[in-house]
């Protein structure tokens, strides 16, 4: 039995549901009929987070052994890493320049990070979703992004 991961699978549970069944209808309020509950969002979040707590404690009862050749390498933190400065890159550019900006930013800069290099899918997936989401907000619901 692998007493750590047991252990910390099935206390950070149990803070899940403690904070599904006390903390969350305590904090958030209950809204009128015909709206969405502010703490749907939380519990579904809260819910997960528990059962994929109880998973890792029953793992650790059962003494599922992992390998031990680490799970991350160092070209992967990288990459981590370097999407992190194209997230703030185009967060600067939406504050600073424009939104349409930090849209180019974000999904050309993802793009080349993850190593496309063909500029037609570039191209064509950066036009096609932010010409999608201008048609989404500005056509369809007749609201500015900004």
């Amino acid at each position: 039995m692998k007493q750590t991961e047991f252990y910390s699978g099935a206390v950070i549970c149990g803070l899940a549901l403690g904070t599904i069944f006390w903390v969350i209808p305590w904090q958030i309020e209950e809204v009128g009929e015909g709206y969405v509950s502010p703490r749907l969002l939380p519990q579904i979040c809260m819910w997960l987070i528990a059962g994929l707590c109880a998973l890792q404690a029953v793992n650790g009862l059962r003494g599922i052994q992992s390998s031990g050749v680490t799970p991350i390498r160092r070209a992967e933190i990288f990459t981590f890493l370097k999407l992190g400065a194209v997230l703030a890159l185009s967060l600067a550019l939406f504050v600073w320049v424009a939104p349409l900006a930090a849209g180019i930013s974000l999904i050309a800069g993802a793009f080349l990070v993850l190593g496309e290099r063909n500029p037609l899918v570039i191209l064509g997936v950066t036009g096609g979703l932010l010409l999608l989401i201008w048609g989404v907000f500005y056509r369809l619901l007749g609201t500015a992004i900004v």
